[in-house]
């Protein structure tokens, strides 16, 4: 399973950093989501599936599709780096 992320739909609210934080963190600046691990290990996907739940815009979606991530720019997911509307990390 993968994470997928709408960054233009985020709103900071940091429900996912503060549910699956070994997953998830927040740009400094804006408090974005940034996804540290975009395939975690099965033992925290109970987690990850809570924060999906808990994130108030619904800005964050669980997928089983294994194709690659988006590379339409350089270094996809770094933290500070700006971000696509959807994007996958």
């Amino acid at each position: 399973m993968r994470i997928t992320v709408d960054v233009a739909r985020c709103v900071g609210s940091g429900m996912c950093a503060l549910t699956a934080g070994e997953v998830f963190d927040q740009r400094p600046g804006d408090g974005k989501v940034v996804v540290l691990t975009p395939e975690p290990p099965a033992d925290v996907w109970d987690f990850v599936r809570e924060a999906v739940d808990r994130c108030p815009v619904a800005a964050i979606a669980v997928s089983t599709d294994r194709q690659p991530p988006h590379r339409g720019r350089e270094n996809p997911g770094r933290r500070g780096e700006e971000s696509s509307t959807s994007d996958e990390v």
